[in-house]
This record gives structure tokens, sequence and C-alpha cells, in this order.
């Protein structure tokens, strides 16, 4: 049973917000809201795998539309649509007028019971589809809940459980992203009666049911706001991701596409927007693999670390994360040499030298490879640099001393952690007749171990097919975000 907390606010900047949990059987397969119909880039939806269909989303327009199921239990034997396939259509209205224009015109009974939200920033509807009729209700000002029975119903006990809690939370601050009181009232496990479908958060029924991902939402009042939808996402844990509604990198020029990052042209031409991407790859392209919020996580992770090494004086091409996967970058001419620096003998290093794997190596080692797919990265020393013209004696010098510097602040920084930092890779640009350190710096570019049991938590998991990649970056930024 699905529940979404409505609170409209007259004369702001913010006059909608919502906050919904979705409960679902948990093998009904979906996917994170994004942009995943084609023919419609100008909605932005989770999408229900099985169905194609969705429920909750939004468009470009500032329209806002989505379903709850009613009870329909009198409707088991008759072939129905999906009810998720109602919303998509709905989002392809460009104003609330003709949405319900278009929708009390065109609505045929080939669904189940529903609720459901259309809104924008001025008007909020709740249309509710019972027996043979559509009733079309104005949302009053205020707080309002939805659940599968009618809106602020007096005999749905899990309203009457949260009315007071949703009225009494700390209003939030959409400007600042502050929805802390909601986020902890969307996981409230109070019930009625012991009831489980009473809670707002449903931990699980018989194994396969309960709530599967929540949504914050905040749409800006267009005649005093230019700023973007808000849409706050989480899947079954604490953690909301702030999702980049109608990201302007879409009306952007990809500059480049890596392995891991896409790089995209802004207006201004000295900065440029860093997309972490999903994609796992090893030995040089050789092994591929996609890893769901694998990108959400690096760009988390290294956020934090550019942050502080920003803070301790080292120059770095990074500005500032501006999304869930995407960070505002300096414009660099990347060097193609990739350093790397080892506190501990690891992968290639003990293969080449016939070495132990985890002996600790006093006098931190750097190694250099010419950055080069096609040749496979040959490892290079510095007559090699210098023939290759790649930097000269002063720039090599200055990216050494760079690299140990960086290593003395990331080894006392992951010293607060669990976590060994093993080795690492740098890449650094020239900006402006500077040298600074670019790209990530990432479980996907360093190895890291647990201090007391040496077990990976990188990359090394996908190249050695040990799995459980994910669970060990979440470790990681966790563990990041708790120094």
């Amino acid at each position: 049973m699905c529940t979404l907390f409505i609170y409209r606010k007259r004369n702001s900047n913010w006059p909608l917000l919502l906050a919904t949990n979705r409960d679902e059987f948990f093998k009904r397969k979906f996917l994170a809201p994004l942009q995943h119909w084609k023919k419609n880039p100008e909605i932005f939806a989770g999408k229900d795998i099985s169905k194609g269909g969705t429920w909750l989303g939004v468009n470009k327009s500032g329209l806002c539309v989505a379903i709850l199921n009613r009870n329909s239990s009198e409707l088991k034997e008759k072939k129905l649509k999906s009810r998720g396939t109602l919303v998509i259509d709905l989002l392809k209205n460009k104003n609330l007028k003709s949405l319900l224009s278009n929708f009390s015109k065109n609505f045929k009974n080939n669904y189940k019971y529903f609720n459901l939200l259309a809104a924008d920033y001025e008007n909020a509807y709740w249309i509710k589809y019972e027996g043979k009729s559509l009733n079309i209700t104005n949302i009053p000002f205020g707080h309002s809940i939805i659940d599968n029975l009618d809106l602020n119903d007096i005999y749905s006990k899990k309203q009457e459980l949260y009315k007071n809690i949703f009225k009494n939370s700390k209003e939030p601050n959409p400007d600042q992203k502050d929805f802390s009181s909601w986020k902890k009232m969307l996981f409230l496990k109070k019930e009625y009666n012991n009831i489980k479908i009473t809670s707002a958060y449903i931990e699980n029924i018989n194994k396969n049911y309960g709530t599967v991902c929540s949504s914050i939402i905040g749409l800006p009042n267009k005649n005093i706001n230019n700023k973007n939808i808000i849409w706050l996402y989480s899947e079954r844990n604490k953690n909301f991701n702030d999702l980049a509604v109608f990201n302007p990198r879409i009306n952007m020029k990809l500059l480049i596409e890596g392995k891991a990052k896409k790089l995209y042209k802004t207006k201004d031409k000295n900065i440029l927007i860093q997309y972490f991407k999903d994609d796992a790859t090893a030995f040089n392209n050789k092994k591929k693999d996609i890893f769901k919020d694998k990108g959400i996580l690096n760009n988390s992770i290294s956020s934090i670390i550019f942050n502080y090494l920003k803070k301790n004086k080292i120059q770095t091409h990074f500005i500032k994360k501006i999304s869930a996967r995407e960070q505002l970058i300096k414009k660099v001419s990347i060097i193609p040499l990739e350093v790397v620096v080892r506190n501990y003998s690891a992968g290639s290093f003990c293969k080449r030298f016939a070495i132990k794997k985890g002996v600790k190596i006093n006098n931190p080692l750097l190694e250099f490879y010419y950055k080069s797919d096609h040749l496979n990265d040959p490892i290079m020393n510095d007559d090699h640099i210098f023939y290759m013209n790649i930097v000269n004696i002063k720039e090599l010098k200055k990216i050494k001393l760079l690299a140990l510097k960086i290593n003395t602040l990331l080894t006392h920084f992951f010293n607060k952690t669990s976590l060994l930092l093993v080795d690492f890779k740098l890449e650094f640009g020239r900006c402006n007749n500077k040298i600074l350190l670019a790209d990530e710096i990432s479980p996907d570019s360093c190895r890291l171990w647990d201090k007391k049991s040496k077990k990976s938590f990188d990359k090394d998991l996908f190249r050695e097919n040990k799995g459980g990649l994910i669970k060990a970056y979440k470790k990681i930024l966790k563990e990041l975000n708790g120094i």
C-alpha cells in the first residue's frame, strides 16, 4: 500500500512538495527515475520493467503525476491495462489544463481502480477512479495524505497514525536540499495494532513485499524561482540520491567518452561536466560489465577525496560535485602519463618482480605508464618520458613531488578508517601553465584492503571475479563519510 504525503504552500518558492513510499512485490523489477522513454525525452520517471509504465514522474513543463492502487479485488478476472502506463500518457501533456481535459475526454474503464495525483506549481488534483466514474478533487493547501483510500480519509488507519507526524515535522528547506524530517518520516515503522501495511515504511511482509523505494519531489514556482525540479531518491535504505532531473548536460555537447566517465562541454569553455558511468572495465577494456549505481558511488568517493586534497592545498581540476553522478571540473590538457604510487606490493608489481603480495614498501615507490590502451599502457622510466616529450624535467619533478605529497595525505586520511591504502593511480593535466591533479581517485583507481583481513574493497573484486563490488564501494563511502 503506497503512501503519498503532499504539502502545498501559498506564495512560496516551492509551492508543492511531495514525499512518497512505493510498496511493491520484491520480485517486480524496476529502474530508478531517469529519461527512459526515447520517444518522450520530456518525461523523467521510474520505470516498471515488466509493464513499461511508472508509479511517479515529472515532465519538462513542470507537471507531476503519481498513481496509487485502490482495492480492485472485484476486477481480478478482467484483462486490464497497467495503471503505470496511464502516468506516462498523462505526462505527455504540456500543462495541467490539457492533462485534465484530455484525461476526462479520453479515459476508458480498462484499468484497475486507482488514486492519482496530477499537479503543477499552481494547482494540484486528486483523481479517484472507482466503479465506473472519475472524480476530480482539488487538493487543499497545507498537509494532505493519500494511500489506498481517499484523500485525507478519516477511515484510513495509516493516515490516522501519520497525520500529526506529518503536520508536526520540521518544514523542509528545498533551497538547501534539507528534507531531514521528511526522510525520517518516510522510514518510520509505526503500525496500527501490529498491522504491517499501516506502516509508512514496510520492511517486508512474507519476505516478498515491502517498501522498495522512496522519493521526495519539489516543484519550483516558475514565476519567482528559476531552479530545477528537486527529486531525492532512495531504494530500501536511508541514503537519498539527488537526481539530476532534466540535467543541463542533455543539451550539452559530449566532448569525450571514456571507459568509466563522460566529459561534457558547458557554456564556459574552461569548465566541463564530468559524468560517472556504471561501467566497469579491466585488462585494458578486455573485461567489461555494468554495476548499478557504481558511478554514483565513485562520484561521491572521489568528491570527498578531492575536497580533502583541496583543503590541503593540492591544486586539482575539481570544482564541486553538482549531482549524484556529476562533477564540475576545470578543463585541462591531460598528460598521457599514469602515475602509480605503491605502499604495498600488489598486482603487476608482484608479477614483474616475483614478490609476495602484501609486502610493505618502506619508501613509497613511484611507477610511470604511458597512457595508451592500444599499447597496453607500457611502463616507462624518466628517459622514456623525456624521449617521448611527455613532460620536461621540471614538470616531472613537480609530478613526483605532488604524487608523494598526495600519498602522504591519503595515507593519513585512510588511517582514520579500517582500510589500508595499498596503491593508487593518478593522472595530471595542464591548465594555464600549471600542473593540476585530474581524473578521479576512487576504488576504480586505488587498491584498498581491510587492515585486519587484507580483503579487497576495490576493483580487484571485479578483476578476480570475487563479487561484492557495490557492497565494497558502499563500505568505503560510509567510512569516508564518517571521518
